[in-house]
């Protein structure tokens, strides 16, 4: 079983590098590419078709990081929605629930002044969700969208994740993924 699951991440780690380098070759020579390392731990995942980008999912608990370069007919704002229903899915198999989302904008980082952060927290009768998204400028016109996400399971706590604090603190992966991420020249 264990080498069933180390084969089909790796060839899910295949297909997500080709997916990734051919839609950054797709893009026009003005647009720049965002250039990252998987975090350890991390098992990539492609998105589905209409969105450029990966999400990379932690085996270990009910959490992940996701990145995506914003559609050019839409902003980063709507974008960040579209994202945050996608992580909530995740998290329930009633194709049906509907999450009432807490939304609060995080502080401004001196160290990347390019970037807006949203905090959006969500509750069912069961599940916590949570995700913090940042939307960074890379090129004029161009923006990524990058963060973290996390459950909560509230009828057993030991199959939860770690949450951030209100100020989008506290998830050193995040912080160190952040800090990693560099855009091409």
């Amino acid at each position: 079983m264990k080498n069933l699951i180390n084969v089909v991440l790796f060839l899910s780690l295949i297909l997500f590098i080709s997916g990734f380098a051919s839609a950054q070759e797709k893009q026009s020579p003005e647009k720049k590419a965002v250039v990252f390392k998987i975090p350890e731990g991390l098992m990539p995942a492609q998105m589905s078709k209409e969105h450029k980008g990966l999400l990379m999912l932690d085996a270990k608990s009910p959490s992940g990081l996701f990145i995506a370069y914003t559609p050019d007919d839409q902003k980063s704002e709507d974008y960040i929605i579209v994202l945050r229903d996608i992580m909530a899915k995740f998290f329930d198999s009633n194709k049906d629930a509907v999450f009432e989302w807490k939304e609060s904008a995080l502080p401004a980082s001196e160290k990347f002044p390019n970037e807006s952060g949203k905090l959006l927290t969500a509750m069912t009768k069961e599940k916590e969700v949570q995700v913090i998204a940042y939307a960074r400028t890379i090129s004029e016109g161009q923006d990524v969208v990058y963060g973290y996400f996390a459950m909560k399971d509230l009828k057993k706590p030991g199959n939860s994740a770690e949450f951030a604090d209100d100020t989008g603190k506290g998830i050193k992966l995040l912080d160190n993924f952040r800090k990693k991420l560099a855009v091409s020249k």
